[in-house]
């Protein structure tokens, strides 16, 4: 009974669908079965686990920045992606939108003159004759 109750919350929180409660319990499922397992398992490493960049005195790891940087970007991304798509409701929610719209500016001047001073500076080659 208790778990007709549980899947009739699910289905009424996720909607009609029968799909989304099917994956939730398949997913719960794995979960229960591997995730709380004593038998714990590590991933083969590569050499991106032990890679570091050296900053003077700091030598942060290649993996942790990449993580900050995914992240980073994925917040980002959100925040130019609801300001492009509604800014009222993006500033509602909390985004900053004249930061992001600046933001966005300042990303996206230096490639004109990138390109501009790469086709100024490019060397051409002759074409051979036939």
């Amino acid at each position: 009974m208790a778990l007709q109750g549980a899947a009739a919350g699910l289905t009424r929180t996720m909607g009609g669908d029968v799909l989304p409660p099917l994956l939730v319990t398949f997913g719960l499922a794995v979960t229960t079965q591997n995730g709380f397992s004593t038998y714990a398992q590590k991933l083969p490493s590569s050499a991106l686990e032990t890679a570091s960049l050296e900053f003077g005195a700091l030598h942060p790891g290649l993996l942790p920045l990449l993580t900050l940087a995914v992240a980073v970007g994925l917040i980002l991304g959100r925040a130019f992606r609801a300001t492009s798509d509604d800014p009222e409701m993006a500033r509602v929610i909390g985004v900053k939108t004249p930061q992001v719209f600046a933001l966005a500016m300042a990303l996206s001047l230096p490639w004109p003159g990138c390109f501009w001073r790469c086709a100024r500076t490019s060397t051409r080659f002759p074409v051979p004759p036939n």
